[in-house]
């Protein structure tokens, strides 16, 4: 009976945390993006510095993750409106057939990369998902934590 409790208890504190960690308002200091190459939903290999001179909002994710699904449809409409900003949705860990569904199914034609061994989010500081990051113009990495509203309102201020 104690057992009983005892995995109970545990089994309730793994999804709290897993909950929180879905939505962690974490800050992380800015500094210069590191480079990484990973592939994209169509199988080619996508580096960040070529998209150097250019806006580029990185968005680490995954289908299961509520808010980070909540977001997609303004990381769409950021995608559609501005010429001058890509977005690079970096999925983590997920089968990509299963991302190409969910991508398909919603319409979203933005870039899916996926960062499958971790390097990339660990390298970013990525610690709970969703976690967005503007690399400006200089390759400079500004993080962004919370609602869309804090995206609009970073990206402003790196386009200014």
């Amino acid at each position: 009976m104690l057992l009983k409790k005892y995995l109970a208890a545990t089994l309730i504190s793994l999804l709290i945390l897993t909950w929180v960690g879905c939505i962690s308002t974490q800050t992380v200091t800015s500094g210069q993006a590191p480079d990484f190459t990973l592939n994209s939903l169509s199988g080619e290999a996508i580096t960040l510095s070529d998209f150097q001179d250019q806006v580029v909002i990185l968005d680490f994710w995954t289908t299961w993750c509520k808010p980070c699904v909540d977001g997609m449809p303004h990381l769409q409409k950021l995608h559609e409106q501005y010429e001058d900003i890509t977005v690079l949705a970096i999925n983590m860990g997920e089968k990509p057939e299963d991302v190409a569904s969910f991508m398909s199914e919603n319409g979203y034609t933005f870039i899916v990369l996926f960062d499958n061994s971790d390097k990339v989010s660990k390298a970013y500081g990525v610690q709970a998902i969703p976690h967005m990051l503007i690399v400006d113009r200089a390759g400079e990495a500004h993080h962004v934590f919370g609602a869309p509203d804090a995206l609009l309102d970073k990206l402003q201020q790196v386009l200014e």
